[in-house]
Parts: structure tokens; sequence; C-alpha cells
């Protein structure tokens, strides 16, 4: 089974950058999911980033991701140019693909497995306080994990590299989704439902452990 890719690498890395990196700040590049990123890149940036990471991904076989940018090294992300959610089940994938409004503009897809990474581009600036609950609330509609919604929790993989850590064959990371859309917040989660808190939570507002 073969799939194919609506975009090639480098024009996909591009636009990515540029969707997350317009807002300011710079693109950090974590490299076998280390904690301190190999390298920063301007939003711009998107020509060299591919270059480099096709480079490092060839020659030394690592697994290359990108965060939101930060506005200084090491503190993390202060705000989100996109919202996102990571799909893990076939149904979810049905739900992203047939019945979420608006659809996500760009959809990676992680080898032949159903996991897949849809990111929204936003016309605004959101501040870090509500892009978890924003995130929380597409993922709770797609019924997928609520886990990927901080800021700071967000990797994503690189165009036309491999997911290699923990796998006896490498996964080739594929663009099967890329449209030139951009959403303000309210448009894509504002009709949505808050998801219910977790249970333990649920226990002690109900004074089950009093």
């Amino acid at each position: 089974m073969s799939i194919r890719a609506v975009a090639s690498p480098a024009d996909a890395i591009a636009y990515i950058a540029f969707c997350i990196g317009w807002g300011g700040g710079e693109i950090p590049l974590f490299a076998d999911r280390r904690p301190r990123p190999r390298a920063y890149f301007n939003g711009d940036a998107g020509t060299r980033l591919h270059r480099l990471a096709e480079r490092l991904d060839m020659r030394e076989s690592v697994q290359l991701e990108i965060g939101l940018p930060e506005r200084e090294h090491g503190l993390g992300p202060s705000q989100s140019t996109v919202l996102w959610a990571w799909l893990e089940q076939k149904d979810s994938v049905v739900r992203a693909a047939r019945r979420f409004r608006p659809p996500p503009a760009i959809v990676l897809r992680m080898g032949l497995s159903c996991r897949r990474l849809c990111i929204w581009p936003l016309r605004e600036v959101l501040p870090w306080a509500l892009v978890e609950g924003a995130n929380k609330r597409i993922a709770y509609a797609l019924h997928a994990p609520q886990k990927y919604a901080l800021p700071e929790a967000l990797r994503i993989p690189l165009p036309g590299t491999f997911l290699r850590l923990g796998r006896s064959r490498p996964a080739p990371v594929l663009v099967t989704r890329l449209e030139l859309d951009s959403y303000g917040r309210e448009a894509v989660t504002g009709r949505l439902r808050d998801p219910p808190p977790p249970w333990i939570q649920r226990q002690r507002e109900s004074g089950a452990w009093r």
C-alpha cells in the first residue's frame, strides 16, 4: 500500500514554519526527543530548516521535530498561531476528515498507521493561557487524546524525515493534506463543548473523598 503525498517536503516544511512562526520568536528543532533544541530558526527560514533536516536525517538517522517558537531560548512558548490534535484511532481520522468543520488545513500522517497530526493555522496570535483549552475541545470532539494539548508539548515531525525512536522500522512523515487556509479561534472551537473534568477531579468536587 502506498500513500501519495500532496506536497513536497520542502514546501510543507516552509509552510508549517510560516504558520507557527509568523507571530514572532524562534522555532526550536529537536533531535531524538532530547529536551534541549539542536538549533533555532525564524519562521521564514523554511528552506534552511528543510536542508538541515534532510542532511541530519540522511547522515545521522535522527528523529527531527519542531516546537512552537520561543521568545527566549529555553523558556518555552508563550503563545501560538496554530491549534492542533493528534489522532490515534481510525474513528478519529474519519471524524476529522468527514465531520469536523472547518477541516484541518495541514495533516501529517505517520507511515501507514492511523496516527496523524492535524493542524489548524490561525489568523490571530493566541496567548498561552487559551491554547490548551482550545486544543482539548478539538481533541474531545474528535475522540482523540487530550494529553498533547499544552503548547510546550507540541512536537511537529518534519515532512520527508522518519520517525525512528522505539521502532524496528522507521515510519515516514507524510503530508496528506495541505491547504492555504487560516481561521479565527472561534471558527474552529467556538461551537465545541469543553471536555468533562478528569475522574479524579470529579470525585474530589463531589465530596466522595471527604
